[in-house]
């Protein structure tokens, strides 16, 4: 299925699972994941180079609601829904299991930390570090500016995983420009509010809300402040899916 010359697979939970074990059990070339949502696909409709991006991730993984309803009512296609949470939990447990460590890095204050701590928690052999980075930019070069010391410390960890939570965008093209600039890594996997979650600065929707597709009105009661982005998602995405399909159908 291609959503604004973006090429959208179905992929299952359980079909990216057995890809991290293959790549953790025998040293493969480090892969992006990105966990595609309604947002993205709207700044990738405008922006070609982060089409781009997604386009030459190893792995796509659809974890927008709409997505999936846009396949289903547009494209007659099923597309399994695999979110960030869930493939963060995958991944963690891949590291547990081989004894490779995780790094969190990004998110809001000290909430890659505290995620950390949180995971410890439930896998206390497992080697995992939260990291906020500092600040990190993109540079109008292209280029990114951050604290040389903030790679050094990546370097030193030798992480089989990076999660990486620096808001849609701006994480996939940070992952996209470091990826081979780590010899541990196996993987790499933007995350955006994920750690915000498990560190328990923001509480997720329960089961039965994410499962009739409403996180987004749960998050919303919580982050007015993300009033602009839900209408991203909820209103101007499938407008325009609406409106490509027509369009595409006609010619």
């Amino acid at each position: 299925m291609n959503i604004f010359g973006v090429h959208v697979k179905n992929l299952t939970r359980n079909q990216i699972w057995d890809r991290v074990c293959s790549a953790m059990d025998s040293k493969e070339e480090a892969v992006q994941i990105v966990t595609l949502n309604p947002e993205m696909l709207v700044e990738a409709r405008s922006n070609p180079k982060f089409a781009s991006i997604v386009h030459e991730a190893g792995i796509v993984a659809v974890d927008g609601f709409g997505i999936s309803l846009i396949g289903r009512y547009l494209y007659n296609e099923q597309l399994a829904r695999v979110t960030g949470t869930e493939i963060l939990e995958d991944l963690v447990k891949a590291c547990a299991d081989h004894s490779l460590p995780i790094l969190l890095l990004g998110g809001e204050g000290d909430d890659a930390k505290l995620a950390a701590l949180a995971i410890k928690s439930q896998y206390p052999n497992l080697s995992i570090k939260g990291m906020n980075g500092g600040m990190i930019h993109l540079l109008a070069d292209g280029n990114w500016e951050m604290e040389p010391s903030t790679l050094d410390e990546i370097i030193a960890f030798q992480p089989a995983v990076i999660a990486v939570a620096l808001g849609h965008g701006k994480q996939e093209a940070w992952i996209a420009s470091h990826l081979n600039k780590f010899l541990s890594v196996r993987f790499m996997i933007g995350v955006g509010g994920v750690f915000a979650f498990l560190s328990g600065r923001i509480e997720r929707a329960p089961l039965a809300w994410r499962q009739m597709g409403l996180e987004w009105l749960w998050r919303l009661i919580q982050e007015p402040s993300r009033l602009i982005r839900i209408l991203t998602a909820a209103v101007v995405f499938p407008t325009l899916a609406i409106w490509d399909r027509l369009r595409r159908i006609s010619t």
